[in-house]
Protein backbone atom coordinates (compact mmCIF):
# COMPACT_ATOMS: atom_id res chain seq x y z
CA UNK A 1 0.00 0.00 0.00
CA UNK A 2 1.32 3.17 -0.67
CA UNK A 3 1.88 6.71 1.51
CA UNK A 4 -1.23 8.18 -0.18
CA UNK A 5 -3.75 5.19 -0.13
CA UNK A 6 -2.34 5.14 3.62
CA UNK A 7 -3.05 8.95 4.42
CA UNK A 8 -6.62 8.68 2.34
CA UNK A 9 -9.28 8.77 4.49
CA UNK A 10 -13.10 9.81 3.63
CA UNK A 11 -14.31 9.61 7.39
CA UNK A 12 -16.28 12.83 8.25
CA UNK A 13 -14.38 15.34 10.18
CA UNK A 14 -16.67 16.88 13.01
CA UNK A 15 -19.23 14.95 11.70
CA UNK A 16 -19.46 17.05 8.45
CA UNK A 17 -18.69 15.96 4.96
CA UNK A 18 -15.31 17.40 3.47
CA UNK A 19 -17.28 16.75 -0.25
CA UNK A 20 -19.95 19.01 0.85
CA UNK A 21 -17.62 21.53 2.26
CA UNK A 22 -15.66 22.02 -0.69
CA UNK A 23 -18.67 22.51 -2.80
CA UNK A 24 -20.00 25.79 -0.42
CA UNK A 25 -15.88 27.06 -1.02
CA UNK A 26 -17.47 26.80 -4.96
CA UNK A 27 -20.20 28.17 -4.19
CA UNK A 28 -18.53 31.19 -1.80
CA UNK A 29 -16.21 31.73 -5.08
CA UNK A 30 -19.51 32.45 -7.05
CA UNK A 31 -20.22 28.98 -8.98
CA UNK A 32 -23.62 27.46 -6.72
CA UNK A 33 -24.85 24.13 -7.77
CA UNK A 34 -28.35 22.80 -7.60
CA UNK A 35 -28.41 20.28 -4.52
CA UNK A 36 -30.46 18.08 -2.60
CA UNK A 37 -29.72 17.64 0.95
CA UNK A 38 -30.89 14.88 3.30
CA UNK A 39 -30.55 16.46 7.08
CA UNK A 40 -32.07 14.61 10.30
CA UNK A 41 -34.75 17.00 9.99
CA UNK A 42 -35.83 16.07 6.46
CA UNK A 43 -35.36 16.40 2.54
CA UNK A 44 -34.34 19.91 1.35
CA UNK A 45 -33.40 21.10 -2.17
CA UNK A 46 -32.31 24.70 -3.80
CA UNK A 47 -29.08 26.22 -5.30
CA UNK A 48 -25.83 26.16 -3.07
CA UNK A 49 -25.08 29.98 -2.81
CA UNK A 50 -22.41 31.80 -0.64
CA UNK A 51 -23.00 32.80 2.86
CA UNK A 52 -23.16 36.34 1.67
CA UNK A 53 -25.51 35.85 -0.76
CA UNK A 54 -27.45 33.99 2.07
CA UNK A 55 -26.92 37.26 4.24
CA UNK A 56 -28.09 39.42 1.50
CA UNK A 57 -31.07 38.03 0.88
CA UNK A 58 -32.14 38.10 4.76
CA UNK A 59 -31.12 41.59 4.75
CA UNK A 60 -33.50 42.38 1.81
CA UNK A 61 -36.42 40.28 3.61
CA UNK A 62 -36.46 42.02 6.30
CA UNK A 63 -35.84 45.23 5.08
CA UNK A 64 -39.74 44.59 3.92
CA UNK A 65 -41.00 43.46 6.49
CA UNK A 66 -43.58 45.25 8.08
CA UNK A 67 -43.51 45.50 11.76
CA UNK A 68 -46.74 45.72 13.89
CA UNK A 69 -47.62 49.25 15.13
CA UNK A 70 -45.68 50.53 11.93
CA UNK A 71 -42.38 51.66 13.64
CA UNK A 72 -39.23 50.37 11.85
CA UNK A 73 -36.69 51.12 14.78
CA UNK A 74 -36.50 47.10 15.78
CA UNK A 75 -36.41 45.92 12.08
CA UNK A 76 -33.17 48.76 10.79
CA UNK A 77 -31.48 47.31 14.10
CA UNK A 78 -31.99 43.67 13.06
CA UNK A 79 -30.62 44.30 9.51
CA UNK A 80 -28.11 46.54 10.92
CA UNK A 81 -26.71 43.37 12.85
CA UNK A 82 -27.15 41.09 10.03
CA UNK A 83 -25.13 43.79 8.07
CA UNK A 84 -22.08 42.69 10.89
CA UNK A 85 -21.96 39.31 10.21
CA UNK A 86 -21.78 39.29 6.72
CA UNK A 87 -17.42 39.51 6.74
CA UNK A 88 -17.86 36.51 9.02
CA UNK A 89 -19.45 34.25 5.99
CA UNK A 90 -16.36 34.94 4.10
CA UNK A 91 -13.65 33.48 5.32
CA UNK A 92 -13.72 30.22 7.31
CA UNK A 93 -10.91 29.16 10.16
CA UNK A 94 -9.22 25.91 9.01
CA UNK A 95 -12.52 23.28 9.98
CA UNK A 96 -14.01 24.86 6.92
CA UNK A 97 -17.38 25.79 6.37
CA UNK A 98 -19.99 24.81 9.64
CA UNK A 99 -23.06 26.01 7.35
CA UNK A 100 -24.80 25.66 4.34
CA UNK A 101 -26.81 27.81 2.29
CA UNK A 102 -29.33 27.42 0.00
CA UNK A 103 -31.97 30.02 -2.15
CA UNK A 104 -35.16 29.02 -3.80
CA UNK A 105 -35.38 26.39 -1.19
CA UNK A 106 -37.66 23.59 -1.38
CA UNK A 107 -38.43 21.13 1.85
CA UNK A 108 -40.30 17.80 2.19
CA UNK A 109 -43.59 18.48 4.03
CA UNK A 110 -45.56 15.36 3.57
CA UNK A 111 -43.39 13.78 1.03
CA UNK A 112 -43.37 16.32 -1.39
CA UNK A 113 -41.03 18.89 -2.01
CA UNK A 114 -42.93 22.07 -1.48
CA UNK A 115 -41.41 25.59 -2.65
CA UNK A 116 -40.66 28.35 0.06
CA UNK A 117 -39.25 31.20 -2.16
CA UNK A 118 -36.77 31.68 0.69
CA UNK A 119 -33.24 31.33 1.68
CA UNK A 120 -32.90 28.44 3.73
CA UNK A 121 -29.57 27.89 6.34
CA UNK A 122 -28.52 24.52 7.68
CA UNK A 123 -26.06 22.79 10.00
CA UNK A 124 -23.42 20.68 8.21
CA UNK A 125 -23.44 18.40 10.74
CA UNK A 126 -27.10 17.61 10.38
CA UNK A 127 -26.72 16.78 6.44
CA UNK A 128 -26.30 13.10 6.69
CA UNK A 129 -26.27 12.58 2.33
CA UNK A 130 -26.43 15.23 -0.85
CA UNK A 131 -26.93 14.75 -4.47
CA UNK A 132 -25.38 17.32 -7.03
CA UNK A 133 -29.27 18.53 -9.17
CA UNK A 134 -32.67 18.98 -7.73
CA UNK A 135 -35.80 16.73 -8.04
CA UNK A 136 -38.82 18.18 -10.19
Amino acid sequence: MSEQERQYNDAPDDGMDWMLQNLIKVAEAGAGLPVTLTTTGGTVAGHLISGKEYIELVEQDLSNAVPVGGSTEIIESIVEWVQKLSPVFSSYDEGGAYFIHLKEARLDVAGRLVSTGRPWRGNLSHVTGFIIGTFN
